[in-house]
């Protein structure tokens, strides 16, 4: 991660990596008009928003594209995955709510972003 991105672009960057390595998840869905979008650098994250939540932590949304399995059991590994992510990162205390939006059900992961 780039020592000049603020705790809360990293977040950004680090939940969208954790959220697509969880198996059943298939895209980011960047919502139109920049919704749940971050900027992070010079680079635009679709798909994740991240803004300050009560204290000192940063509240995370998720908005997935994901293949037809049940949505309770996967967000929970997502969340999951991002507190795991985190923690490696040593941005465990940065992180506050992670909240998982499934925007799209889709057959294959080949249209995830149609």
């Amino acid at each position: 991660m780039k020592d000049s991105l603020s705790t809360r672009e990293q977040l950004a960057l680090i939940a969208v990596r954790a959220a697509m390595g969880v198996e059943g998840v298939v895209g980011m869905h960047a919502q139109p008009g920049g919704v749940h979008t971050t900027q992070a650098g010079a680079e635009r994250v679709g798909g994740v928003s991240v803004v300050a939540g009560h204290g000192e932590g940063f509240d995370v949304t998720l908005c997935l594209s994901a293949l037809p399995v049940p949505l309770h059991p996967l967000a929970a590994r997502v969340r999951s995955a991002v507190r795991s992510r985190a923690q490696i990162a040593g941005l465990s205390a940065a992180v506050g709510v992670v909240d998982v939006r499934f925007d799209a059900v889709v057959d294959s992961p080949s249209v995830a972003g149609a």
